[in-house]
């Protein structure tokens, strides 16, 4: 009898090709069970994101009028004539969203003093007349909060890298900044109070310099102005700081800001003036992620 070859032939093809198919996913199954992923999953963005309590220590200088006394600008004093200048935490904070050169930047900042002073000599604040050594309490309440976007437009290393790479970067932004003051002074003579709120545009700069990879100095300015007649505003604020990398996603800066306003609201007899500076020590965490 002679052997049926293309039976055989059509067997053995039909068993052999789904296992030929099969061989190479139960390959891959069992390597994959052999060898675990090392590597876990990680979503990648360009996008970065740093939030920075600060505890900023400023005192207050300058001048203040109340409404009520005949010309405001002829009636203004300083604060250190009732003992408003003393240093108080000024709890304030930071963040900042940057992609790739581009970033948008939000802080602000709250000031209060509730305390008793002595009138170092005779002040007229408004209609309330102060003589020499008269007991004052005042109440003040004072806060900013502003909010910018920028560029990066320029930013250069030198040397090969490493800890000891030197880099340089210079920001340019603008926005807005917001005010508001409430200030009561009162004394047995009777009370005066004067408030406000202002919103003006401003533009600054801000200049890094990254002596190690660890360590690294900025410093930051900008300008804002508003004028709407009775409403006005002009700032200029500088802070310059160092800054000390602790983990890859951790910092501490320690710097000095110095916030100088000019606030007025109302014109002649009714205008309220708020014109000081802010200026001290500030202390801040920065975390990045």
């Amino acid at each position: 009898m002679t052997p049926n070859n293309a039976g055989i032939n059509h067997v053995t093809r039909s068993t052999l090709l789904p296992l030929a198919i099969l061989a190479p996913l139960v390959g891959s199954t069992a390597a994959a069970a052999e060898d675990p992923a090392e590597t876990p999953f990680t979503l990648e963005t360009p996008w970065t994101v740093r939030i920075e309590p600060v505890l900023w220590y400023p005192g207050l200088r300058g001048d203040i009028s109340f409404a009520g006394g005949g010309d405001s600008e002829d009636n203004a004093f300083e604060v250190e004539d009732i003992d408003l200048d003393e240093n108080e935490i000024a709890p304030a904070a930071r963040a900042e969203i940057r992609w790739d050169r581009w970033f948008v930047r939000a802080s602000g900042f709250t000031f209060n003093a509730d305390e008793t002073g002595r009138a170092g000599k005779a002040v007229d604040a408004g209609a309330l007349a102060i003589p020499r050594g008269t007991l004052v309490d005042f109440d003040l309440s004072y806060s900013s909060f502003e909010i910018s976007a920028g560029h990066r437009l320029w930013d250069r290393t030198l040397g090969a890298g490493g800890d000891d790479q030197v880099g340089f970067s210079f920001d340019l932004y603008g926005g807005l900044r917001y005010y508001e003051v409430d200030l009561d002074l009162e004394t047995a003579g009777g009370s005066v109070s004067g408030d406000g709120s202002w919103i003006e545009p401003m533009i600054g700069i801000r200049l890094g310099l990254e002596i190690t990879r660890d360590f690294s100095i900025d410093l930051n300015s900008d300008f804002g102005f508003w004028d709407a007649g009775d409403d006005a505003s002009s700032s200029w604020n500088i802070e310059a700081g160092f800054r000390w990398e602790l983990h890859e996603n951790v910092d501490v800066r320690l710097g000095f800001r110095h916030l100088s306003t000019d606030l007025s609201e109302g014109s002649g007899s009714d205008e309220f003036i708020f014109d000081n500076a802010l200026a001290g020590l500030a202390l801040s965490v920065g975390i990045r992620f």
